[in-house]
């Protein structure tokens, strides 16, 4: 057995020194190697610098993801002058290709005209379209038209519209219609008025996209805290514990225990300030020492909660010391 297994290793050795000697590491890629990478000097990264305005290493990392070259430069040329009719300026368009560079191979008749001219249309401005270019993922029909129609349904105006994708652009890349819709109908039927609701949408549209099934769990919450729909303030809670993973809510709840809240004063501090549940652990901390030094306990703070959320820097030391 031993003789045999010797000829074969033997044998191995011959054929791979052979295959050395013939100079076949060219065919490494056929063997499942990767291929080179492109360097400096190819024709893509020269053209994503020269003809897209990408640094030198924006372009080495887009050349790896796109395939450019003398031959196929005509596609990408089509779609960097659609980009300029549309209005993008040479830092947007170097923008957008940085952030995905397969725009430049996407069909313009087909795919990219269609969408800009709508999204345009609509109010989208370049500089916006540029820091969300996921949005050219994304069926004109069967997802961005419907965004549109949900959005106009609920905030009535193209103005508050273009208000919320300035602040919120991200919004583009969700399924709004089945994200948003369970959210808000369950804030009706509770009681939450409509411009209410309307406003959130508009400030804090992360809240209304939260998983449902967490979203109603933190209405019932803030319902068992004392806080009625029909008030200002509910919503405004609402989007502080949405704003909050579930263990970071008893987190910051078990701190407030050890630093002798009761579970009454914490909830009565969030009936009248709810943002104050959002305050970090480190801040919940400095200012619960300060106020020992002044002789204040947990139940002066919790009847003046808002104090929390003041920058104990800015705020409350320089007042403390004209105070003093």
């Amino acid at each position: 057995m031993s003789f045999l297994l010797c000829r074969r290793v033997l044998r191995l050795h011959c054929i791979l020194h052979e295959l050395l000697l013939r100079g076949l590491s060219s065919t490494a890629t056929t063997v499942g190697c990767p291929p080179q990478p492109p360097s400096s000097s190819s024709f893509a990264v020269q053209f994503l610098t020269t003809s897209c305005g990408l640094t030198p290493a924006q372009a080495l990392s887009a050349a790896r993801a796109v395939r450019i070259d003398e031959k196929t430069r005509q596609q990408p040329e089509s779609v960097l002058a659609l980009l300029q009719y549309h209005g993008f300026s040479e830092t947007q368009i170097a923008e957008l290709v940085a952030r995905w560079p397969h725009i430049l191979l996407c069909r313009v008749q087909q795919n990219l005209a269609p969408k800009l001219q709508f999204l345009t249309h609509a109010g989208v401005s370049p500089s916006l379209i540029a820091l969300c270019p996921t949005v050219f993922w994304r069926s004109l029909d069967g997802y961005i038209i419907p965004c549109f129609d949900f959005l106009r349904r609920f905030l009535g105006s193209a103005e508050d519209i273009q208000t919320m994708l300035r602040r919120h652009i991200w919004l583009l890349q969700y399924d709004l219609k089945c994200a948003m819709i369970p959210n808000i109908g369950l804030l009706s039927e509770v009681g939450a008025a409509a411009p209410a609701i309307s406003k959130l949408m508009v400030t804090y549209p992360r809240s209304l996209a939260k998983n449902h099934e967490r979203f109603a769990e933190i209405v019932q919450l803030v319902q068992d805290w004392g806080l009625k729909p029909d008030r200002n303030l509910f919503l405004h809670a609402v989007r502080a514990i949405c704003g909050m993973g579930k263990s970071t809510l008893a987190a910051k709840l078990e701190l407030l225990k050890k630093l002798g809240w009761s579970e009454e004063e914490v909830i009565s501090a969030f009936r009248r300030s709810p943002l104050y549940i959002l305050v970090s652990e480190r801040k919940i901390i400095s200012m619960n020492s300060f106020a020992r030094k002044l002789g204040l306990g947990p139940s002066d703070l919790s009847r003046h909660p808002k104090l929390l959320t003041f920058s104990f820097d800015k705020r409350i030391l320089p007042r403390y010391a004209v105070w003093r």
